[in-house]
C-alpha cells in the first residue's frame, strides 16, 4: 500500500509485537528480531505458510516449557 517495503515491514513488526504485550513488555519487545526476519522472509518469498508453521512451533515449545 505504501510502496515502501521497509515501512510495510516496520508496520508489520509493530502490529505483531503489539498483540504479544500480554506476555509482558520484555517478552513482547524480544520478538522484534524474530518478526523482522519473518517480514523479510515474506517480502522475499511471498509465502506465509512457513511463517505460520514456524509460529506454531514456537508456541508449542513455549507451552511445553511451561509444564
Amino acid at each position: 500500500m505504501t510502496g515502501r517495503p521497509s515501512l510495510a515491514a516496520m508496520i508489520s513488526v509493530g502490529v505483531q509485537v503489539s498483540y504479544h504485550f500480554y506476555q509482558g513488555w520484555i517478552m513482547a519487545l524480544g520478538y522484534i528480531p524474530l518478526f523482522a526476519v519473518f517480514a523479510v522472509y515474506y517480502k522475499k518469498t511471498g509465502r506465509a505458510w512457513p511463517l505460520i508453521l514456524a509460529h506454531m512451533v514456537f508456541d508449542l515449545i513455549a507451552v511445553l516449557r511451561m509444564r
